[in-house]
């Protein structure tokens, strides 16, 4: 029986992130700064996903491939949920600067329907959003969800979520499995856009 190793050496490999915002909603540094950031630490692709907004931006010849898309407010039954709408090609559903409002589960079923065929659609930090699997079971127009989120761990301690994954795929889901920052530029500039992820968990003294 052969044996096949996941080497480093095979494929094509590529950094990116698919969750990230600026000033045009919950961040706070402009389009070109957070470019810019992720640029300079030699990201090779880029989404910037602010909310419920659609924006494109032209990539450069500076390395950078920016893939337009959104983070989307919307709903699964009664629960809350977001979901980043990331566009295939060339086309575009959406005028530049649209601006969505999904007020309940019929309407996020409308929405997805209209746009699956465009657009890659993942399931952002479900641990942050209180989901549980089956909040989202009757979901199949997912190619990914988020298995842990940067943004939700920093501020909450609850971004990591593979458990959640593990059920999915018991489930008879075949989600690909993403790690995102989902950067809102809190941090300084230095800091925001790091290289290398290290989780410290403390001991609770009682």
């Amino acid at each position: 029986m052969s044996k096949s190793t996941f080497s480093s050496d095979e494929g094509i490999w590529l950094k990116g992130n698919l969750h990230g915002h600026s000033t045009f909603s919950d961040g706070e540094l402009s389009p070109q700064q957070v470019f810019d950031g992720y640029r300079g630490r030699g990201y090779d692709f880029f989404s910037l996903t602010d909310h419920n907004l659609y924006r494109s931006y032209e990539t450069s010849d500076d390395g950078l491939i920016l893939i337009p898309g959104f983070e989307l407010t919307c709903y699964s039954k009664e629960k809350r949920i977001h979901l980043n709408f990331l566009q295939k090609g060339e086309k575009s559903l959406f005028a530049q600067n649209q601006r969505f409002a999904v007020e309940n589960h019929e309407q996020t079923e409308l929405f997805i329907k209209q746009a699956k065929d465009d657009y890659l659609i993942m399931l952002n930090h479900p641990g942050w959003s209180l989901l549980e699997y089956r909040d989202v079971e009757a979901m199949d127009s997912l190619f990914a969800m988020e298995v842990f989120n940067y943004g939700s761990e920093w501020q909450d301690r609850v971004g990591e979520s593979s458990h959640f994954w593990d059920n999915a795929l018991m489930g008879g889901k075949r989600w690909c499995a993403l790690a995102t920052d989902d950067n809102h530029n809190q941090l300084c500039l230095v800091n925001i856009f790091s290289n290398n992820y290290r989780l410290e968990f403390h001991p609770i003294t009682v």
